[in-house]
């Protein structure tokens, strides 16, 4: 008879309810045991977690002569452990080419140990964005392992998981949870009872002799090996996976992995702590689109070059999902900042230093590099003058910017009015309508709602009044305007802040300042058309709403934890959301904004309102480390 296959475990919540200096020395006694492990039983396999930072944070709390015989120790159980694929388990939400860099690093560390583990390990990622079989299939991976966000209709431990491009994914489903062999040695006596009956409940689902059974927990540093307690063996995920082959019949899903109907996926979350997700996207930034470029180029022409493996490290710590989503305790974030602040004048420093090293190579003037393949316009405020420069696509290149110079004069002002070829705007009492260049009127709007959610979901009542002070004029040029629109109620004061110029674009900015608790300042647009998004890697049409009925019954030994059921009008989204009708696009490019969610109503007359949350009120967000870094 051959023995039931079961995947030994841990998920390793770096920080969460603790900081990460507090958990980080669970991994010593973690290693130790799985040192002792592995030496009574050699046969014996366990899952790191699908990440290698839990082996950068145990060997940093060893001395140099016991991390030189940890890291031998290690090297010797290369067919024992598993080595990444992941640096971290980053939350896909929000990541774009930090996600990559996760998956570079990830495999680049496990390479000293041995060879990087072939399998998309992702049990607890608060749902999981289009491209990953994509991305997976990029660096030779064809299989995974998921938990959260999967929308099927009926129970299957398998599926393929297909890309928009068609790249594709064997997926191992977690249908009984990431944890349901979890402490079986706690009572030896009962284990395989333990066991019979999770292969009861999932053996008619199952596709393959393979079956989803894990024993493990999360921060869990005494592992158990199966064997000790039934016919049982720890395996290798890549070998039973690879064996198998790929089934015919897999049930096929596309696109993204985050319907909460069977596991919530937390989609409130993405508004939780909004500044982390705001300091995230800035550093992404400048590490991908300053700094790593303008060291392609001083390499190119001078020979020198340097790494910046160190920097991408320090923001995905901050990248991991109990970290990045907010949802830890005050003080795990409270560090986040003061982390993102230092990791962020370490890059501005790093920036002046490549500069200071292209300088030989250009002569005196001003330069544009566009990374993107189709010319590019851009326009803003520079040294008080407005700036308009052009640049082809795919090159750098000495430019000639057109500056106009501005007029700063604040003064009170009853009704504003816009007009170039793309739309028309009007601002009056507070309310501002935009009219782009097909006629259809919609409107942007400030909402307060009572809160009632916490760090995980929200939980919006009714609408709280608010009253608008006021609006004054900032700056002016020939092609320029900007203003600031003036708002508050006991709970919040803020400030909106538009400019206007002769683009497509309208820029937006909002200052706020918190009086109270348990409110969401929300944003809306209205508009008729299909709802269209952004998300990392991809654009596509959403519903406005969707609808998850409580599950059948076939589904009930597999509820084990929280679910988003009934009407569902959260989603999550990165950079765009917005409404297409009759081949034009009107929405938010939100990579300035602070916001990664929306929530979108349909009413009667069937215009939308797609609201995106700008902030709420879990805790204060204007510290100084966190004005001073914007």
């Amino acid at each position: 008879m051959i023995p039931q296959a079961i995947f030994a475990h841990t998920h390793w919540d770096r920080e969460w309810f603790e900081r990460a200096d507090a958990t980080k020395p669970l991994l010593i006694l973690l290693f130790e045991n799985l040192f002792r492990m592995v030496e009574e039983d050699p046969k014996y396999y366990f899952i790191l977690d699908g990440q290698t930072v839990m082996i950068q944070d145990y060997l940093s709390l060893l001395s140099w002569s016991e991390k030189k015989e940890a890291v031998r120790k290690l090297k010797e159980l290369t067919k024992n452990l598993s080595w990444g694929p992941f640096y971290g388990q980053i939350d896909w939400r929000i990541g774009e080419e930090s996600a990559i860099e996760a998956l570079e690093e990830g495999v680049r560390q496990a390479k000293v140990f041995g060879s990087p583990f072939q399998v998309g390990w992702l049990l607890d990622n608060f749902g999981l964005t289009s491209q990953i079989p994509q991305i997976l299939n990029s660096f030779g991976i064809t299989c995974a392992v998921v938990w959260r966000g999967v929308p099927l209709e009926s129970p299957t431990t398998e599926f393929r998981w297909v890309s928009p491009d068609g790249s594709s994914a064997r997926v191992l489903y977690a249908l009984d949870s990431y944890r349901n062999l979890m402490r079986i040695g706690d009572y030896p006596e009962v284990a395989q009872k333990r066991v019979s009956l999770a292969v009861q409940r999932l053996r008619p689902y199952a596709r393959s002799q393979t079956l989803p059974l894990f024993n493990g927990y999360d921060l869990d540093p005494k592992p158990e090996n199966p064997s000790n307690f039934g016919d049982f063996v720890s395996s290798d995920p890549q070998t039973c996976l690879a064996e198998e082959g790929l089934s015919v019949d897999l049930p096929t899903i596309r696109g993204e992995l985050r319907c909460g109907r069977f596991v919530c996926v937390f989609p409130g979350s993405l508004s939780t702590r909004i500044q982390l997700k705001q300091m995230h996207r800035k550093l992404e930034d400048l590490i991908s689109r300053q700094l790593q470029p303008l060291n392609s180029l001083r390499w190119l022409l001078s020979g020198v070059k340097r790494s910046f493996r160190l920097e991408w490290q320090l923001l995905l710590k901050n990248l991991i999902h109990d970290s990045i989503g907010g949802v830890g305790t005050d003080v795990v974030h409270r560090e986040m900042e003061s982390r993102y602040q230092e990791l962020y004048e370490r890059c501005l420093q790093s920036r002046q230093q490549l500069l200071d090293g292209l300088s030989p190579y250009l002569s005196e003037g001003y330069y544009m590099w566009n990374l993107q393949p189709i010319p590019i316009t851009v326009t803003g405020v520079y040294q008080n003058q407005y700036l308009v420069c052009s640049i082809s696509g795919g090159r750098m290149e000495k430019v000639e910017p057109t500056f106009e110079q501005l007029s700063t004069q604040e003064r009170e002002i009853k009704r504003f009015y816009w007009y170039n070829e793309h739309y028309s705007l009007l601002i009056e009492e507070g309310t501002v309508t935009l009219i782009p260049a097909n006629g259809e009127k919609r409107n942007l709007q400030f909402s307060i709602f009572e809160d009632a959610g916490d760090t995980y979901s929200s939980a919006f009542g009714r609408k709280v009044l608010y009253q608008y002070s006021g609006m004054t004029t900032l700056q002016q040029s020939v092609s320029y305007r900007s203003l600031k629109l003036r708002f508050e109620n006991p709970l919040i004061r803020w400030e909106w802040i538009i400019e206007c110029d002769q683009t497509p674009v309208i820029k937006m900015k909002a200052n706020s300042w918190g009086r109270g608790v348990r409110y969401a300042l929300i944003l809306t647009l209205t508009g008729k058309g299909d709802l269209t998004v952004f998300s990392p890697f991809d654009a596509f049409e959403r519903p406005s709403r969707d609808f998850h009925k409580e599950p059948e019954e076939v589904w009930q030994p597999f509820l084990v934890a929280a679910r988003e059921t009934g009407r569902v009008t959260e989603f999550s989204f990165k950079d765009f959301v917005g409404y297409r009708r009759d081949g034009q696009t009107t929405g938010w490019d939100k990579r300035r904004f602070p916001e990664v969610e929306e929530r979108v109503f349909n009413s009667a007359d069937s215009v939308s309102f797609a609201e995106s949350t700008i902030q709420r009120s879990e805790r204060s967000l204007h510290t100084a480390a966190i004005a001073h870094f914007f």
